[in-house]
């Protein structure tokens, strides 16, 4: 969200928001990507833009941009599937093994890779299944 919010200020370099939101260069890459995929953020002519979505929830309060970007989450087709795998096992590490599955299915990342986005995006699924609701 604070991503999405200083992007909706103006073109700003990676370095720029690195600075800005204490994070390191490579996870500004990391969240703009995600953004991206959420229909937050777009890239155009080699500049990171706003999409419409993303310059409603940039102007929203805290609770309502948590609700969109949860409702933003939860319209995603990767999202849905992996939430669905995970929801069908009761075991964390059963959870972490069905997510990075489908992950190496679909993908040519390394198992290493796999593990890692698997844990960020049930991690991810989790925050967005307690803040979708109006009293997240």
């Amino acid at each position: 969200i604070d991503l999405v919010r200083a992007q909706a200020e103006g073109d700003a370099s990676t370095a720029q928001l690195a600075r800005v939101l204490g994070l390191t260069g490579r996870q500004v890459r990391y969240y703009r990507q995600a953004a991206a995929f959420l229909g937050l953020l777009a890239r155009r002519a080699g500049h990171w833009e706003t999409t419409v979505d993303g310059r409603r929830l940039a102007g929203a309060d805290a609770a309502s941009a948590r609700r969109m970007l949860a409702q933003a989450m939860r319209a995603c087709p990767l999202v849905q599937r992996a939430a669905r795998l995970a929801g069908c096992r009761r075991k964390p590490h059963a959870r972490l093994e069905a997510v990075a599955g489908f992950l190496a299915d679909c993908t040519v990342l390394s198992r290493c890779t796999c593990l890692r986005r698997a844990r960020t995006l049930l991690a991810s699924i989790d925050w967005a299944g307690a803040h979708e609701s109006p009293q997240g």
